[in-house]
């Protein structure tokens, strides 16, 4: 039955664009979700642990794009791949769709009330770079990687061994046909053309949705890095460059460059955080080296959006609370009450020595500043940019 009903559909789409080529109807096909509706989890997850038990229910911590999402279960959050489909990119570099399935898997996860992860009993929990877990996401009882499939953002991949793979096939199999997103469809929000623009970051910052699928082209100097991720700044406004897997010691903090090719992006998906992607090696080029950014000194409540990707000092704040571990969010105050949060990631290489940063203790620090949320936060990237004042 499942097999007539494929080949009813491939029959149903080639008729329909047959008749679009000979001049009928070019409005898109439909696309319905027959198999994920009639699709349900038949494994116990009550009490579970997806961690510990491969399957468990999670909350949403971080939509990353189409096929990656950061979850949290208790205390710990972890990035899941989901199994058997590749969405578009939409974080190191943008490809047709890309931003459109990222904003379609996050918007039903924000929505679900209730999100199950499990893992396939034929595949490792984990993936090859040892650190995302691989899964199958349910949100409401829909399995979301199906789901992918059938609205025509990603094919079925790697489906042959997989515990849904079959019935992954036959969605690919169902939709394909529908000519929709991405088999053959046009993206109205990607720059085809791949024409570069010549902008200034002040322009981006100020006005970032004229700046969307487009291709940029900026001059700025490296203010500072973590792990290999430049913030760069020209005058007053400063952003963050994601450089995914573009390796290169052009990105240097003191050095002056030109990037084209770039594209602009929010990152989560659903933050407020602006950041350039689609980073080639061959595109940068080194205009000067040495350079000095200076920071802006500022008071805490002078602080606004407009920082945001700038590097900025703050003098004689006190610590709420201690900090402890290779990751911390820490609150510090003023001498008027006005408080700021400091952050410091994990893939930083800063270390500092237990018992140092405890709770009253004062300092001068120097930052990049990151949008979480619409929370501002100061980032830390350099041991030496944190004084210790007593």
């Amino acid at each position: 039955m499942r097999k007539f009903y494929v080949m009813a559909l491939a029959i149903l789409g080639l008729f329909v664009l047959t008749a679009c080529e000979n001049g009928g109807s070019s409005r898109p096909v439909p696309l319905t979700t027959p198999l994920t509706d009639g699709l349900t989890l038949d494994v116990p997850y009550e009490g579970m642990s997806f961690i510990n038990d491969g399957i468990g229910i999670v909350t949403l911590d971080l939509c990353i794009d189409g096929d990656t999402t950061r979850f949290r279960e208790g205390s710990q959050s972890f990035s899941v791949r989901y199994l058997g489909i590749n969405t578009p990119e939409s974080t190191g570099r943008i490809e047709p769709w890309g931003r459109a399935a990222s904003t379609f898997v996050c918007e039903i996860l924000e929505r679900a009330e209730t999100i199950v992860i499990e893992a396939d009993p034929n595949r490792d929990r984990i993936d090859s770079t040892g650190n995302r877990y691989l899964g199958y996401v349910w949100a409401d009882g829909r399995l979301l990687n199906l789901e992918i499939i059938e609205n025509a953002f990603s094919r079925a991949i790697g489906w042959g061994t997989l515990k849904y793979g079959p019935i992954m096939f036959e969605a690919d199999a169902a939709t394909a046909p529908t000519g929709r997103h991405i088999h053959g469809q046009t993206d109205p929000n990607y720059d085809y053309d791949q024409l570069d623009e010549e902008v200034t970051i002040a322009e981006i910052v100020q006005n970032p949705e004229d700046y969307m699928g487009r291709y940029l082209t900026i001059q700025g100097i490296i203010s500072r890095t973590e792990a290999g991720h430049p913030w760069i700044q020209d005058g007053e406004y400063g952003i963050y460059l994601y450089r995914g897997f573009t390796f290169t010691t052009r990105l240097a903090e003191g050095n002056e460059v030109r990037i084209q090719k770039l594209q602009l992006t929010y990152f989560p998906t659903d933050s407020p955080a602006l950041q350039l992607t689609n980073l080639m090696q061959h595109n940068i080029e080194l205009i000067s080296t040495d350079n000095v950014v200076e920071p802006l000194l500022l008071q805490v409540d002078e602080l606004g959006m407009i920082h945001v990707g700038r590097l900025v000092s703050f003098e004689n704040l006190t610590l709420k609370s201690s900090v402890s571990g290779n990751e911390f969010t820490v609150l510090a105050e003023d001498a008027f009450g006005n408080e700021i949060q400091i952050r410091k990631n994990v893939r930083s290489a800063v270390t500092f020595e237990p018992g140092l940063l405890v709770q009253g203790t004062r300092i001068n620090i120097t930052g990049p500043i990151h949008n979480h949320y619409g929370r501002l936060q100061l980032v830390i990237t350099l041991h030496d940019d944190v004084e210790i004042l007593d």
